[in-house]
């Protein structure tokens, strides 16, 4: 196993926690609202937000998989 590929696979890592991550902020259905009684609001997404997130964590979960895959030394 090369330097090379384990330094891939901790990139793919890194990337595809972050495009995970981002699918959670992209369309967040409850958010805080100071007026609300119980604090929390529910807000609408926005169409692009909702083709947004189910994209974010189909390429989060393949960069994830690549990436445990490039880490460990096995094939992709």
């Amino acid at each position: 196993m090369s330097l090379r590929s384990r330094l891939l696979g901790s990139a793919l890592l890194v990337v595809g926690v972050a495009a995970i991550g981002l699918a959670g902020t992209v369309a967040p259905g409850f958010v805080p609202s100071p007026s609300s009684p119980d604090g929390i609001a529910f807000v609408t997404p926005s169409p692009v937000s909702l083709l947004a997130a189910p994209a974010l964590l189909a390429a989060g979960s393949v960069l994830l998989v690549g990436g445990a895959a490039a880490a460990g030394g096995t094939d992709r």
